[in-house]
């Protein structure tokens, strides 16, 4: 069950950047105004690091099935 959620949780996540990367995530805004697309790297950072995170907790899970 556990494993499931966090693959489940990383599937979502990498929809997300894939979504960033294509230019087709949320714009970030400031004051009113789309910041520019190249400024979603400042969002994608987050991300990729969650994913990271959900890997090495997936590996562990995995490893405890073992």
């Amino acid at each position: 069950m556990r494993l499931r959620i966090l693959e489940g949780r990383r599937s979502r996540l990498e929809e997300r950047l894939a979504n960033i990367r294509d230019g087709l995530g949320p714009q970030p805004r400031a004051h009113g105004h789309a910041i520019p697309r190249r400024s979603n790297g400042t969002a994608r950072t987050p991300t990729e690091r969650e994913v990271r995170w959900l890997e090495e907790l997936i590996t562990a899970e995995r490893k405890i099935r073992d």
